[in-house]
């Protein structure tokens, strides 16, 4: 967040006091996940500049006890971090104030249900004018925002509500630009944006699993190029190709080491090298699944509906939304193996060879 404020001093030499508020949920020490956190550390990065020149900034939280967040049935409590620091601005002068500073989100939408991805909701940011509505008299001569979604949009997020009155200037830079506006009147400019598969993907990296603690075996290969050892790769420009006639009946058997917690499965169906190469091979429709666990006496298949990925997901590079989950559960089963047989296939426009790039296990 960055905002710069053209102040004129139509009096006598002024030095004067100025505090700029931020206001966030302060969740209760025992609730966080991070040893040694503090509420300060929600708002990062703080700073004040005036005319190019950072002032000394002093902090302090002031919690609002009749301000709450309601967050699935929990209510969090409100506070005011407080940056305040000295303003000189001689008589007659025009000064230039900058702040700016990073806003931490101060809580995971994180829920353990039946599937192993989180749920991440919009985040939602709101920008009080009332503070600065008590200076002159709280008609600003021109005010403009612009909402920079340009890293947002490179992540595969998106902007879900913008202020009213705006225009986009280009591809990721949305602007709101009013003349003689006043704060008082207008308290609150928001906006809410979602970034859901940058969210989901980093979880899925920071619990996969090595391919050390699992081996693949499968029911062909199409040769040296296109062997097993393609599906733990870390390459989705790599695949596995079956190697049989047909276009169905291809298997992968997934095995464990006795003890081995799994809670998630997911593969990268066609052949993710470039465009041409998804399109003109092969990809699976539908699957068998039969996962052995081992708290259970016996296992028994399932048979999914696998989603068309477009290419344009697979294109963006490494996301979440590439997989197709084969094995999805909100918490970790021991787990002795996963085959995985395909029943139906979306034909490939040049070649029937079924193929599969990626093969991805996770755990908590």
């Amino acid at each position: 967040m960055r905002s710069t404020y053209i102040l004129y001093n139509y009096g006598e030499d002024l030095q004067t006091g100025y505090c700029f508020p931020v206001t966030a949920m302060i969740i209760p020490e025992e609730d966080r996940y991070h040893e040694a956190f503090k509420p300060e550390h929600d708002v990062q990065d703080f700073r004040i500049l005036q005319d190019g020149r950072e002032l000394p900034v002093e902090f302090t939280l002031t919690e609002e006890s009749d301000s709450t967040v309601t967050e699935y049935g929990y209510e969090t409590p409100v506070g005011s971090h407080l940056f305040t620091t000295q303003l000189a601005i001689a008589a007659g002068d025009t000064t230039e104030v900058e702040v700016t500073y990073l806003l931490r989100a101060t809580y995971e939408d994180f829920e353990v249900t039946k599937h192993f991805l989180p749920t991440y909701a919009n985040r939602s940011f709101v920008y009080d004018l009332r503070p600065a509505a008590w200076w002159g008299d709280g008609t600003v001569g021109i005010f403009t925002m612009t909402v920079n979604a340009e890293e947002l949009h490179a992540m595969n997020g998106s902007i879900q509500v913008l202020p009213e009155g705006g225009q986009w200037l280009d591809d990721d830079h949305y602007t709101v630009s009013e003349q003689h506006l006043n704060f008082r009147s207008n308290p609150e400019i928001s906006f809410s944006f979602e970034s859901r598969i940058a969210a989901s993907t980093d979880f899925l990296e920071e619990h996969r699993m090595s391919p050390d603690n699992y081996t693949v075996t499968v029911s062909s290969e199409l040769g040296a190029n296109y062997g097993s050892s393609n599906l733990s790769d870390n390459d989705p420009s790599t695949t596995w190709a079956e190697g049989a006639e047909g276009t169905t009946g291809g298997w992968i058997l997934i095995q464990f080491e006795p003890g081995t917690y799994v809670s998630w499965a997911g593969l990268l169906p066609g052949y993710a090298k470039s465009e041409y190469t998804y399109t003109a091979n092969a990809r699976p429709l539908e699957a068998t699944v039969e996962v052995d666990i081992q708290s259970n006496s016996s296992s028994h298949p399932y048979t999914y509906s696998i989603p068309a990925i477009d290419w344009e997901i697979i294109e963006r590079g490494f996301n979440c939304d590439m997989f197709w989950a084969a094995f999805n559960r909100g918490e970790s089963y021991q787990v002795r193996s996963i085959e995985i047989t395909f029943t139906d296939v979306i034909p490939g426009t040049e070649f029937e060879d079924l193929c599969i790039s990626e093969l991805i296990i996770a755990a908590f």
